[in-house]
């Protein structure tokens, strides 16, 4: 959900694909098709 709450930060230089592309040792096609999570809240107690 941050990918989605925060997509500004991580697409000024292209598409969500593109950030995580820059990180993946594997490339991810473009055609793939991207799903988020729901955030779980519990992680911060």
């Amino acid at each position: 959900m941050i990918f989605q709450w925060f997509a500004g930060d991580f697409t000024k230089e292209g598409d969500l694909l593109d950030f995580i592309n820059q990180y993946s040792k594997i490339p991810i096609t473009p055609r793939a098709r991207v799903k988020f999570k729901e955030y779980d809240w519990r992680l911060n107690e």
